[in-house]
């Protein structure tokens, strides 16, 4: 499913929901009419709640974001602060057309399916290093 996703979060309000189509989260943006103070967009996953930004009139009032909310999660979005707070993003493809099929995997030798496989065991190795977090003094949440 492809598309808009949207949603105003009022304050005082908590909206949850168990996602049924996986979605892109990429702006979260003050209402046009506004009161004066900071407004604080949460989401709570798994029992645990993260502030995605705060936004202030006249200063900060648009954040852009960079989350994926996956089909099956338990979801809740709130709003400290005065102001409402519009998020919104677009619906993920699903992964089911993003595989080989059998016409593409003919194209490639067993010489080549040895070659891929080192590049593939190569490319693991750099992504295994790349999730690698180094932080001084930080206490992980689990």
């Amino acid at each position: 499913m492809l598309g808009f996703w949207g949603l105003t979060v009022f304050p005082e309000k908590t909206y949850s929901q168990v996602v049924e189509n996986s979605f892109k989260l990429s702006m979260a943006a003050l209402d046009e009419e506004t009161k004066p103070g900071r407004s604080s967009i949460r989401v709570t996953v798994d029992k645990k709640t993260f502030i995605l930004c705060s936004l202030t009139p006249g200063n900060v009032e648009q954040q852009t974001l960079d989350l994926v909310f996956t089909e099956g999660e338990e979801i809740t979005f709130s709003v400290s602060g005065d102001n409402s707070v519009h998020l919104s993003g677009n619906y993920l493809p699903d992964d089911e057309g993003m595989d080989f099929d059998s016409d593409e995997e003919d194209m490639y030798g067993d010489e080549d399916d040895e070659d891929m496989d080192e590049d593939e065991e190569d490319e693991e190795e750099d992504d295994e290093e790349e999730n690698v977090i180094v932080t001084k003094g930080a206490k992980r949440v689990a």
